[in-house]
Parts: C-alpha cells; sequence; structure tokens
C-alpha cells in the first residue's frame, strides 16, 4: 500500500494563515489506516455535514458528527483503503475555507472488487476558542463541512 502524506505547509493568500497540516495529515492518516476515530475531531459539532458518495457507497445526505462516524465505521469495516492521498488544495478567498482534492482507492473485502474515487473535502476554519480544544498554535482550528465523493 503506497502511503503519501501531505508534508508541505499551504497557505491561504486572503487569511493570511497556514492551513493546518495537522487536519490534512490526519484526514489522510484516517483514510489510509481505515481509523474514523481520527476524523471525529474534524467534524462540525453544532452543524451538519453533507456527505455524498457514488456506487458502491450509494449515498447523498446532511448527517450529524455522529451519524458521519458511525457511517465511516461502517466504510472502513466493509472497505479496505488501497491509497489516499491529497491532489490539490484550493483556497477560497475572501472567507477561511479550502477544498481538498483527494483520491481514494480502495477495496471491498466480501467481493475484492476495487474503486477509485476523486474525493473533495469541504473546510472551513473557525477561531479556537469556539470548540473546547486544547489550545493550539494555529490562530484557526479546521473542520469538515462536506465530502463528496466522484468517480474518476
Amino acid at each position: 500500500m503506497k502511503k503519501v502524506l501531505l508534508v508541505t505547509l499551504i497557505f491561504l493568500g486572503l487569511t493570511g494563515q497556514a492551513l493546518a497540516t495537522d487536519s490534512l495529515a490526519t484526514i489522510e492518516r484516517a483514510f489510509l489506516l481505515n481509523k474514523v476515530s481520527l476524523l471525529k475531531n474534524l467534524l462540525p459539532e453544532k452543524r451538519y455535514l453533507n456527505l455524498s458518495f457514488p456506487p458502491p457507497l450509494s449515498f447523498s445526505d446532511t448527517f450529524s458528527a455522529e451519524q458521519t462516524y458511525l457511517i465511516f465505521k461502517h466504510i472502513f469495516a466493509r472497505f479496505k483503503t488501497q491509497e489516499f492521498y491529497s491532489i490539490h488544495l484550493y483556497s477560497l478567498e475572501p472567507s477561511p475555507t479550502a477544498i481538498l482534492k483527494s483520491r481514494w482507492a480502495f477495496q471491498d473485502k466480501k467481493t475484492n472488487k476495487r474503486y477509485v474515487l476523486d474525493v473533495y473535502f469541504f473546510l472551513q476554519a473557525y477561531p479556537s476558542s469556539e470548540k473546547n480544544h486544547q489550545p493550539s498554535p494555529e490562530k484557526n482550528l479546521w473542520e469538515i463541512i462536506e465530502i463528496k465523493g466522484l468517480r474518476r
């Protein structure tokens, strides 16, 4: 399994702050290791998350953080990640938001059939004081507000 972790620091032009490489690395680690628990701190607490995936996952709806956790727990139990890596990060100005484009190759554990998707993560920054997190050296923390998978 090819493991590629994002190690470069990516800047968002208008905010003047770096997109937390910890958040990007956490997303990649969660998929590479099939560990949904790594995503937990990146899921929004006070709003719903939009999820949309084509077959074989076949769902599109709005979910709470708890529901999203359970969905990915099921996905990671059924499918084994073959590779996952970031392709590009698009910053959206003027707000502190970004879209991370990733490639996800995975295999169904029951049928051994392989799939490849482009997965887009819509990320939004918020002040670290909004959540009860441990103090961070960054001024903003990042959360996922939408995940969309598209066939390659």
